[in-house]
């Protein structure tokens, strides 16, 4: 169910703080254009600043930024979104995540050099987070462009099965 329809539905309030998480290696460009007015929605993105999209508007707009650049491994990216998370509180009525494997080293559009246990600690460490913080919390897919998109996406499940 999306934020709108939520909303529409009574189950969010106008003044209900929302937080997405955007892990898909591009900028969430469009979460940010689409909440560019609504300051009640943050978001948190961790992104490889140096391919598509670059636009300076949309990443203006973003609450907790994490560009990073091609070619980072999951030790360096990991870190970096742990370091982002610390920065997320308790106050959110719900958080969406957009959880991409196109971090994956073998994806050839994103530029990042994430395994596949990588992808799965990335799920663990946000999912784990957001439980300690008691926020309700939607995962969805996003980009994931290689054949091993389906074997990270199995990982991360197995990996928070027992949060």
């Amino acid at each position: 169910m999306s934020y709108q329809q939520l909303r529409k539905n009574g189950q969010l309030s106008e003044t209900d703080k929302v937080l997405i998480i955007d892990v898909d290696a591009h900028h969430g460009n469009g979460n940010a254009y689409s909440f560019k007015d609504n300051v009640n929605v943050h978001l948190l993105d961790v992104y490889n600043a140096d391919i598509y999209p670059t636009s300076d508007f949309t990443r203006n707009r973003v609450n907790f930024p994490v560009p990073l650049k091609s070619g980072v491994e999951g030790h360096e990216y990991l870190d970096k979104l742990n370091q982002a998370l610390k920065l997320v509180k308790a106050d959110y009525a719900l958080a969406f995540v957009i959880a991409g494997t196109d971090v994956l080293a073998i994806d050839k559009l994103g530029g990042f050099k994430l395994t596949v246990k990588d992808v799965a600690e990335r799920e663990k460490f946000i999912l784990s987070h957001l439980k300690s913080l008691e926020i309700p919390t939607v995962v969805t897919g996003g980009g994931g462009y290689s054949k091993q998109s389906a074997l990270a996406i199995t990982a991360a499940i197995k990996a928070c099965s027992l949060l």
